[in-house]
């Protein structure tokens, strides 16, 4: 009986032991968990819960689903101990830490392509109706206004990082020849998914000619100041929907989405691009990858530069609708975002 009683209190601490040591393994796991989806990615998942949620439900419910799209603040710096002065008296603000040498500027431009990426997931790649009819006339938007949200402000702390040569970022590039993290694929690749999609390079022979054989302008404004390289730039998603046949003629709404943009693959869905005397999208190619734009005299530094965006179907609960999307970097700026939006819906 004694043996017995041993016995069963034997197995007894064995249970007991085996629980805890379970729990301690949970809890790692938590912890590890807890690591990798920080407060930018729990902070999107609920953006992206929201966009998709006010898409799918009825018009009658749409007004009661604000969007959860908290803007990032993201401080790049060569030392966790220091700060970016544009976040001094923020919260909630995320300190990235990169190699102060020549290494740290593929650090950097990894954030900033990230960021891109998340934004863009988040917001449903652009084929999700994020400002349905009945949110328009809430916010008060025109038809040519477009819907804004601010995904992410990054700033710079630039003395922590003397020895970075930021002259030598090339976001176009980076993105292009980059693989997503645990990817096969680029982020143009990601953005693009369309084969007569493609990037175009800055100073390149480029012509956009529309259905009737004119030339488009476009506006070739940089910004070369050297102080511009650090200034704070903002990620910027912006949408413009409407019923079909609204994107019908050339270039009617598109220019207000893609406004002001250098060079772009995709104007118009009957508009045709020229790098030289190559043809490299097609008519009725929707999506465009753009890698200037919208920066006037003021604005974002160049080597920093890049947008991309679709056009096409956009799912929506009510009605099938057509629209174009656009996410871009510019300087964070409030004259300069407004050129691109009607409204902006998003946490700061």
């Amino acid at each position: 009986m004694v043996q017995n009683t041993k016995k069963r209190g034997e197995i007894s601490m064995s249970f007991v032991a085996g629980i805890v040591l379970l729990l301690i393994g949970f809890g790692i796991l938590f912890l590890f968990y807890q690591s990798l989806y920080k407060a930018v990615d729990i902070n999107r998942t609920a953006c992206h819960t929201s966009v998709i949620g006010r898409a799918t439900l009825p018009a009658l419910a749409q007004g009661y689903v604000p969007l959860k799209c908290t803007t990032a603040k993201i401080c790049i710096t060569g030392k966790k101990s220091e700060k970016c002065e544009e976040f001094l008296n923020s919260e909630s603000v995320t300190t990235a830490v990169v190699k102060n040498s020549p290494e740290g500027i593929n650090q950097i431009q990894a954030i900033y392509a990230n960021e891109i990426i998340s934004c863009w997931a988040a917001m449903g790649e652009g084929r999700v109706d994020v400002f349905p009819d009945y949110v328009q006339s809430q916010l008060g938007l025109g038809n040519n206004e477009p819907g804004c949200v601010i995904c992410s402000r990054i700033a710079i702390d630039k003395d922590s990082l003397n020895q970075v040569d930021f002259s030598k970022m090339d976001l176009v590039k980076y993105m292009d020849s980059h693989t997503l993290p645990g990817k096969k694929e680029t982020y143009v690749e990601y953005l693009s998914k369309n084969k007569n999609a493609a990037p175009v390079r800055i100073g390149e022979d480029v012509q956009i000619v529309d259905a009737e054989g004119n030339i488009i302008d476009s506006d070739d404004k940089w910004n070369n100041n050297k102080e511009a390289e650090y200034e704070e730039t903002a990620i910027l998603f912006a949408q413009l929907s409407d019923t079909p046949g609204y994107f019908e003629g050339p270039l009617n709404g598109l220019k207000t989405i893609f406004k002001g943009a250098t060079i772009s693959t995709v104007i118009s869905p009957l508009a045709t691009v020229y790098i030289g005397k190559t043809i490299i999208t097609e008519p009725l190619a929707w999506v465009a990858i753009l890698v200037a734009g919208g920066y006037q005299e003021y604005s974002i530094y160049k080597n920093r530069a890049f947008s991309a965006g679709y056009c096409g179907d956009v799912q929506s609960a009510d009605k099938d609708k057509t629209g174009c999307s656009a996410i871009r970097t510019v300087h964070y700026n409030a004259p300069e975002i407004l050129e691109y939006c009607g409204t902006i819906e998003s946490i700061g």
